[in-house]
């Protein structure tokens, strides 16, 4: 259990610290465009911690499986997961194409990685339990 929150623990920061990152990026490609870069990190940052509490639990729950508990957690995990990009793509005014049709390659991008990441720790976790 101790390890467990430890982990949660590293996971949350790891997400945080990635918000920041984000926040810079897209204050420099997207402030000229009516970005705030304030509400962005404000959005992102809330956004990136119940992410990291959503898809926490969304690997736990699978390695149980427990579906009803696995659906709702996916939920979540997608929903915290775009609000940041929803609010640049609602917000940003008259920006290039190539630099939307970039960013929302780079949104697809991520969010294949991390769910290819989400489903390589769900089977390691099953694995291991033996289910």
């Amino acid at each position: 259990m101790a390890k467990q929150i430890t982990l949660k623990r590293a996971w949350i920061t790891a997400v945080l610290i990635y918000s920041v990152i984000r926040t810079l990026v897209i204050w420099k490609i997207f402030a000229k465009y009516g970005v705030n870069q304030y509400l962005y990190l404000f959005i992102d940052a809330v956004s990136a911690y119940f992410f990291a509490i959503y898809s926490a639990k969304l690997i736990i729950e699978a390695s149980r499986t427990h579906y009803r508990a696995l659906i709702k957690f996916l939920a979540l995990t997608l929903l915290f997961n775009f609000i940041p990009d929803i609010y640049v793509l609602a917000t940003a005014n008259e920006v290039p194409t190539f630099i939307l049709q970039s960013f929302i390659k780079v949104i697809l991008i991520l969010a294949v990685v991390s769910a290819f990441s989400i489903y390589r720790e769900i089977k390691k976790r099953r694995i291991k339990s033996g289910s």
